[in-house]
């Protein structure tokens, strides 16, 4: 709903984020051809895919015109992109205790579109992620689980979005009789 309200919102008093009523839908076709293998505790998925979206939303930031020093980010549906990637995933029980899972993507994108008469929005960029989930069961009671996740930068039609890492961790106890 927040990219549908005509609402302003702000970060500070140079930077407003305002909603578009008239955004509609984006949709994407894909495909996508894999291959899963199960072995013994464990099982590795390799795949290829392709993706198209139409009405691609992108968030544009623009300047007021009577005070270039404030900026607005407003979504819209500005044109198509089209991804190919290539994907794997894995996991491997270690006994009844520990689960590793993994995933890796690697892809590439392109986009192109604009918004109003004049403002041209295309990015091409070829990016990773990759993330780590460990499962561990401790007794009946208690569970935990650390995941570690990376992204590399990505060009996008207005900047560049930095690499980031995250780590989670959760711990679960069952009580009052599970």
């Amino acid at each position: 709903f927040r990219e549908l309200s005509p609402m302003t919102t702000f970060t500070d008093n140079r930077r407003f984020r305002v909603g578009n009523p008239e955004l509609q839908p984006e949709f994407t076709d894909s495909y996508e051809f894999g291959l899963l293998q199960n072995l013994n505790n464990s099982s590795i998925y390799y795949g290829i895919y392709y993706r198209r979206t139409t009405d691609l939303i992108q968030r544009v930031t623009t300047q007021d015109e009577m005070d270039p020093r404030v900026t607005y980010r407003k979504p819209y549906n500005a044109g198509i992109s089209n991804a190919v990637g290539v994907e794997v995933n894995a996991s491997k029980d270690f006994g009844e205790w520990y689960r590793l899972s993994g995933n890796v993507n690697f892809y590439r994108v392109e986009s192109e579109g604009t918004v109003g008469d004049t403002l041209e929005l295309s990015a091409e960029t070829v990016a990773l992620s990759t993330r780590l989930s460990n499962n561990f069961k401790f007794s009946d009671l208690f569970t935990a689980q650390l995941n570690v996740w990376y992204h590399a930068p990505e060009q996008w039609p207005q900047g560049k979005r930095l690499s980031f890492a995250s780590v989670d961790l959760g711990i679960s106890r069952d009580i009052w009789n599970k």
